[in-house]
């Protein structure tokens, strides 16, 4: 019998890694599972959701055999909602670990080490920095117990991981590890998996990459170089913070690629927003890669993991991932959050929040302020060249971001116009219905801006409309300007000498306005934290 091969190309996967594949296929806890091994005897490790794939013809028994599975094991939801089935290829995992096809380390699959919110919160309790993200939290335990002693460190796990009571004598037995391997299995916001779920496109329901090799060490990375930028509406609709020209590099840097929800193998990734737009998220370049078909049925959605990632990225860039007219709802009530429901919660009061302040810059233009309004947009963005060190644009992930003036005619052109469509945008979406915005309007949120008119008119009261008040309205606001006169127009203003100032002259106006922004922001954030108390509740 000729030798059995794993790996793909020229790459060969650790001995380790073969060793632990045997070991899954040859476990009873698979027992029933769709073609587990071919006639010659090799593993049939992956199946795919791609009909025109030669992997499909498993998934769908596989996909029926793990819905099974987690109905068995009595987890809430149907099919994969709230990804039940990684929940269930956790709870059955026979050793709760598995080896990493490209280090070759034995990692646990589920939560059991700190993340950088975390370790940071220990370090803090201690002034020190013994722990950093990727600390296996039972080492860590080990750690704290001998700075603070058990009786302290037990009050802070039983507060931090309530569904670890059941298991304290293990802890009392000093038995860390496998005090917390029990339940590995649930999600968390303070520890992060060792792999993340691919159920059921792998046998075991994991990735075949841990979490610790995720970033610029998958085996698909691609040395090609980033195509030509493209650019649309979308860089500037939302008003949000962030720079969009490396958001926009990055977005046009995508090549194939695996989507990360479905497992399916695509020519060209369809870069989704980790933190959608259209709910208050910055353009910060944070994407995950989908399929055409994902990114379009996720819309403004954002997930438990999601969540997860956004506070890791917020840790690891030391910035937040949140614009400033959603920042305080954030902030308030990002840690809150526990599952898919609570998160679906949050989501929509950020979606309202975000449709208020589009409104209300909306109004402000209505009383004639374009030159206040203007300051927060950011041009110039446009007059840099983006080069991304260490780029796969299969996973859209890099190393570092070099940014280089380069002042052109082209540049000069988007500038103004990113500037144009920003405004159109605004109007175009306020002239919409409510349900046509495809908005959570929550009662209290659409009763604001009546209520807050006057207030603005107020914090605008001492302001005098400037020349480029009335010269960049007219220019917006006209029907009768060809859109070539327009990006022209705007094109002089940006580059006037008093542009460079425009900051300075709004800051007194920006400070009043942010601080109203906030009150409403301070008052969703305690309707949202009371909403997601009571689905806590529900659950039971």
């Amino acid at each position: 019998m000729a030798e059995i091969k794993y790996g793909r190309g020229k790459f060969a996967p650790p001995q380790a890694y073969v060793d632990y594949i045997n070991m899954i296929a040859d476990s009873p806890a698979y027992k029933g599972l769709p073609a587990i091994r071919a006639e010659e005897g090799k593993i049939n490790w992956q199946c795919s959701s791609g009909k025109t794939t030669s992997f499909y013809k498993y998934f769908p028994g596989r996909f029926g055999w793990w819905v099974e599975k987690a109905d068995e094991l009595g987890i809430k939801g149907t099919e994969n909602s709230d990804d039940r089935l990684t929940v269930a290829a956790r709870m059955i995992h026979p050793t709760k670990k598995k080896v990493c096809l490209v280090c070759g380390n034995e990692r646990y699959v589920g939560y059991m080490y700190m993340n950088a919110n975390y370790a940071k919160a220990w370090n803090k309790l201690l002034g020190s920095e013994l722990f950093e993200k990727g600390t296996p939290i039972y080492k860590a335990t080990e750690e704290l117990v001998e700075h603070l002693g058990k009786s302290q460190v037990r009050r802070i796990l039983l507060s931090d991981f309530p569904e670890k009571k059941d298991d304290i004598n293990l802890f009392n037995q000093e038995n860390y590890e496998e005090f917390f391997s029990r339940t590995q299995h649930i999600r968390s916001t303070k520890l992060s998996p060792g792999y993340m779920g691919d159920c059921p496109h792998r046998l075991d329901g994991f990735h075949d990459y841990c979490t610790f090799c995720r970033k610029g060490n998958d085996p698909g990375r691609s040395d090609e170089n980033m195509r030509t930028y493209n650019h649309d509406r979308r860089a500037f609709m939302w008003w949000a913070e962030g720079d969009w020209k490396v958001a926009d590099a990055l977005y046009n840097s995508a090549t194939s690629g695996t989507c990360v929800n479905c497992g399916k193998t695509v020519r060209k990734i369809s870069p989704d927003h980790v933190g959608p737009l259209s709910c208050g998220f910055k353009q910060n370049g944070f994407f995950e890669p989908l399929c055409g078909r994902c990114n379009s049925a996720k819309n403004r959605r954002f997930t438990f993991d999601n969540v997860i990632s956004l506070l890791d990225y917020e840790e690891r860039m030391d910035d937040t991932v949140a614009s400033w007219q959603v920042r305080v709802l954030w902030d308030t009530v990002k840690e809150s959050v526990q599952d898919d429901n609570t998160v679906k919660i949050l989501s929509n009061y950020m979606r309202a929040m975000q449709d208020y302040y589009l409104r209300a810059l909306a109004y402000i233009a209505t009383l004639g302020h374009y030159e206040f309004l203007f300051s927060y947009l950011r041009p110039e963005f446009a007059n840099y060249s983006v080069e991304f060190i260490g780029l796969n644009p299969s996973t859209l992930t890099f190393d570092e971001c070099r940014k280089t003036l380069a002042v052109s005619n082209g540049s000069r052109s988007l500038a103004a116009r990113s500037v144009r469509i920003a405004f159109e945008e605004l109007f175009e979406y306020c002239a919409k219905t409510t349900s046509q915005r495809k908005s959570i309007i929550l009662h209290f949120v659409d009763d604001f801006l009546e209520k807050d008119k006057e207030s603005i008119k107020s914090i605008f009261a001492g302001r005098q409309l400037t020349k480029m008040d009335q010269v960049l309205g007219e220019i917006i606001s006209s029907d009768t300007y060809t859109i070539e006169y327009k990006d022209g127009a705007i094109q002089e203003l940006i580059e006037a000498p008093e542009f460079g100032d425009r900051f300075a002259y709004s800051a007194e106006f920006d400070k009043k306005f942010r601080a109203l922004i906030d009150k409403r922001g301070l008052i969703l954030a305690k309707h949202c934290l009371a909403e997601i108390k009571s689905e806590i509740g529900r659950q039971g």
